[in-house]
């Protein structure tokens, strides 16, 4: 019975005044401002990382068997070590885990 009430009163045809317009967000930087740097390319002959995810499709594993097949692997970054600096470490769909030590 409850829910009849609150039924029939949510069935009002008064309009409810809608609350102001929320204001435009801020534009995103453009890649040409000089926003500065947060990133530089490093080759893998300079940082010794060589690593890559590759995926082979197999009969066994393929996207029908596993779902998630092309979403990669995963990244993580920190003092493994105890010295003070990060170590990295990536992980891949099909190979084991890499650990690069700083």
């Amino acid at each position: 019975m409850l829910f009849l009430f609150a039924l029939a009163g949510g069935c009002s045809e008064k309009k409810q005044q809608s609350a102001a317009p929320a204001p435009p967000a801020p534009p995103a930087p453009s890649l040409t401002e000089d926003t500065g740097t947060l990133f530089t390319l490093l080759l893998s002959s300079y940082t010794g990382v060589t690593f890559a995810n590759r995926v082979t499709d197999t009969r066994e594993f393929n996207v029908f068997t596993y779902r998630n097949f092309y979403n990669g692997g995963g990244v993580a970054i920190g003092d493994l070590s105890g010295d003070g600096l990060p170590e990295i470490v990536l992980t891949s769909n099909q190979d084991g885990p890499k650990l690069y030590l700083n």
